[in-house]
């Protein structure tokens, strides 16, 4: 009985479906899109029914296709020319090299060997002898570099040296030369180099330029100084029975190294001014060494001493720059530069004029610079 009603109740309801509509696809109705099911596996039980819409078909099936963003390839290069990154008013991607020299002045705060209570053992003398007024030299700085393409910024190694000396004289009865005039001699040696990091701004604005740097330096900074007495004023009665006197201090470190430039913006025959500031803090070791030589055999002394220090250093640049027009790869800079060495001279922790050893470096002089981009 209960079966028979579910047939009635089944045969009413295939009555109730339009002419046709068995084995045929069904019309969408208004406003909803019918699946195509064409690519199904499985037969629709109930094609005569309507369904939602089959959108998205399958997680599986492949994306619609688009616009494609970014390098298609899975290896992209990453370091290729870009107008945008690389405007032709900044230097271009590639190798470059410059030279700077400097016609430089120097001189040396000098306290080396004024001991009172001298770490790290007592000094049986006391030898303070000054510096001679240095003379002028010329100071160059070598840099060979590569620029990268697309705003990278460039990649910088940097070496420089100064040497220096002078000549003078110290009165008789000076600490240096007590029993008679005295020859003087003095000498100033730097080398300096450097591993940065660079790249350039514009965020100053459409008339300044900036170029930023970072990296590590390393810095060797020796100085000594010698008065000679005549032999036999120094081995006569009464005389110190020293005839010649000397100090050295040597100072090497490494540590970390920035430097600022800022330039203002070209006119149209190619000039602009620029600044720079550089500065350093390096960790390092002083070592200073005092000697008397006696006119008797066996009366001489020398003490030789170290201890480890921290020098920091900061120098400026203020000047001229020049880019032809017909030589856009080409800068050409003149200014004055000013730098100054602090604790390269120290063998305590208390600062300089405290009456223990001591010595600071400065320099200072015009600056021509010259590079060239390949």
């Amino acid at each position: 009985m209960v079966r028979f009603t579910h047939i009635l109740l089944l045969a009413a309801l295939i009555a109730s479906l339009p002419l046709g509509a068995m084995g045929q696809t069904p019309s969408a109705a208004p406003g909803r899109p019918v699946a195509d099911l064409a690519g199904a596996t499985e037969p629709n039980p109930l094609p005569g029914l309507p369904r939602p819409p089959d959108q998205p078909g399958s997680l599986l099936q492949p994306a619609p296709a688009g616009p494609v963003y970014g390098c298609p390839q899975w290896e992209c290069p990453y370091f290729e020319k870009d107008p945008r990154l690389d405007p032709a008013e900044l230097p271009h991607p590639g190798w470059l090299f410059d030279v700077e020299l400097g016609i430089i002045g120097s001189h040396v705060v000098d306290r080396v060997g004024q001991f009172v209570s001298p770490p790290p053992v007592p000094v049986p003398f006391t030898v303070s002898v000054p510096m001679a007024r240095l003379d002028w030299t010329v100071s160059p700085h070598f840099e060979l570099g590569y620029r990268l393409p697309s705003g990278f910024g460039e990649l910088d190694v940097a070496y420089r040296f100064l040497l220096t000396e002078g000549t003078g004289s110290t009165p008789a009865g000076s600490t240096a030369s007590p029993d008679a005039a005295a020859a003087l001699t003095s000498h100033l040696r730097i080398n300096l180099g450097d591993l940065d990091y660079a790249s350039r701004e514009t965020s100053l604005g459409p008339n300044w330029g900036m170029k930023w740097r970072i990296g590590l330096r390393t810095a060797d900074v020796f100085f000594d100084s010698q008065v000679d007495e005549p032999f036999a004023a120094a081995a006569a009665n009464g005389a110190s029975g020293f005839f010649e006197r000397s100090i050295s201090d040597n100072f090497w470190g490494i540590g970390p190294h920035a430097a600022l430039e800022l330039n203002r913006r070209r006119n149209p025959w190619g000039l602009g001014w620029v600044g720079r500031l550089d500065g350093a803090l390096l960790f390092g070791e002083v070592r200073q060494k005092f000697a008397e030589v006696s006119t008797t055999p066996g009366g001489s002394g020398l003490f030789d001493l170290s201890n480890p220090e921290q020098a920091p250093m900061l120098s400026g640049f203020l000047g001229l720059d020049w880019r032809p027009p017909c030589r856009p790869n080409m800068d050409i800079l003149l200014g004055f530069t000013a730098e100054y060495w602090w604790n390269v001279g120290r063998l305590s922790d208390p600062d300089l004029y405290n009456g223990r050893s001591g010595g600071e470096v400065g320099s200072y002089g015009p600056l021509l610079r010259l590079e060239y981009n390949y």
